[in-house]
């Protein structure tokens, strides 16, 4: 899998530190989680999906949290945030499990390192997403089997309000 790069934030890395680091208050009060339909006659996932504006604190553009829960197996699920100012992709994500992320040696001796989830996604300096593990993390796993709880922890290491509400989800 290549390796996804975030130009915008390599060129603008201190803007990018100091939006991550800061609160980011949602614009409305749920999360809303509806059945994912498909899109362009492609199968349908199988999967919740739903979004809330949040306050960037960024020159332009949007920024939201986006969360996508699987129907079938509700520890399955991610958390994701997108910044219009650092490019289309997610500039910060959480995956409650799934494959591990391989953050690849760029140079410096060191080995490819796997990073199995659950996990965390931020930027380097660089401009390369990285999975990264907290100690919050690994002594929660079980509790992030929960969605709530698991986006909740997302939300803490990204420096947002705790979601309220997931609806749909019972």
């Amino acid at each position: 899998m290549p390796t996804e790069t975030f130009p915008k934030i390599k060129q603008d890395f201190r803007v990018y530190e100091k939006f991550r680091r800061r609160k980011k208050p949602a614009k409305g009060e749920a999360l809303n989680l509806d059945q994912e339909k498909p899109k362009n006659g492609q199968k349908p996932r199988n999967r919740y999906v739903g979004e809330l504006p949040i306050e960037s604190g960024l020159p332009k553009g949007d920024c939201k949290i986006h969360a996508d829960v699987s129907v079938t197996d509700r520890k399955n699920y991610s958390a994701r945030i997108f910044a219009d100012y650092f490019g289309e992709q997610p500039c910060l994500r959480f995956c409650s499990m799934g494959r591990p992320h391989m953050n690849r040696e760029r140079g410096k001796g060191l080995r490819d390192r796997l990073v199995p989830t659950p996990h965390f996604h931020k930027v380097d300096s660089g401009g390369v997403l990285r999975a990264y593990q907290t100690a919050a993390l690994t002594k929660n796993v079980k509790l992030i089997e929960d969605v709530k709880s698991g986006i909740n922890l997302f939300c803490q290491q990204m420096s947002f309000p705790q979601v309220e509400h997931l609806s749909r989800l019972n």
